[in-house]
């Protein structure tokens, strides 16, 4: 009978020549995440070329006020001029 749905386990294989880590947790969830190197790896580059064409972007909202705590849930924005 299982008492808890918070589990881990960790491995470390070689498939094909290539060394894979893999990592399972369970933090009492219903659902299924899977997260690679290649998804680390896409969002780093995305970041650096965005960090990158930053003086580029006109166009857009900035925040004028924000709530103390979650602003993503309690901003006033304005546009950027």
């Amino acid at each position: 009978m299982i008492h808890s749905m918070t589990g881990f386990g960790k491995t470390i294989c070689e498939l094909q020549g290539k060394k894979l880590n893999i990592e399972v947790k369970s933090l009492n969830s219903k659902q299924l995440d899977i997260y690679t190197n290649n998804h680390i790896d896409y969002v780093a580059a995305s970041l650096a070329r965005v960090y990158n064409r930053r003086n580029e972007y006109r166009k857009g909202l900035k925040i004028v006020w924000e709530a103390a705590i979650m602003r993503h849930f309690t901003v006033e924005l304005e546009p950027v001029q």
